[in-house]
């Protein structure tokens, strides 16, 4: 008997414990409990809305400096473009400067090669008559009995033969 006595409040005890869990919560708890959970919820968003709004305002901003900076990048463009359109300038300036008197000048030189060709022809015509003469007197001085030649520092050597 004993043994019913335990099984018996055992059984009571349990019985007392789960009949809290086995209950139904009614529409006002319910209802406390949205209340309680949107509470927190607009206590933890509170300070996102701020930050989400700092934000907005950041982005505005940025949104001006890009915009003022894209002016400034549109007038730097500008700078540039007209910057290497006078370098092109100068650099066909250059070129012409530099060009037109070379072209001239080889076209001068190329003139004067051909005077001085024309030159060497009548300066060799010219050679030819002195060698010529020069021979002549050779043979004139060997029958006199002189005679000359070069030494090493091509200085001119004379000499007699006496008949």
């Amino acid at each position: 008997m004993k043994t019913m006595k335990t099984i018996l409040v055992l059984w009571i005890l349990l019985c007392a414990i789960v009949l809290p869990t086995s209950a139904e919560l009614t529409d006002a708890d319910l209802n406390n409990i949205r209340l309680i959970v949107k509470e927190e919820i607009k206590e933890e968003i509170k300070p996102i809305k701020a930050e989400i709004t700092s934000i907005k305002a950041d982005i505005g901003t940025l949104k001006e400096n890009v915009a003022r900076l894209d002016g400034r990048l549109t007038g730097i463009e500008k700078q540039v473009a007209h910057a290497t359109n006078v370098t092109y300038g100068f650099i066909a300036l250059i070129v012409v400067a530099i060009g037109i008197p070379a072209w001239r000048g080889k076209r001068e030189r190329d003139q004067e090669r051909k005077n001085r060709i024309s030159q060497t022809g009548n300066r060799n015509a010219q050679t030819a008559k002195d060698c010529k003469s020069i021979t002549n007197e050779h043979a004139q001085q060997e029958q006199l009995g002189l005679k000359y030649d070069y030494d090493r520092k091509n200085r001119i050597r004379l000499s007699f033969r006496l008949s």
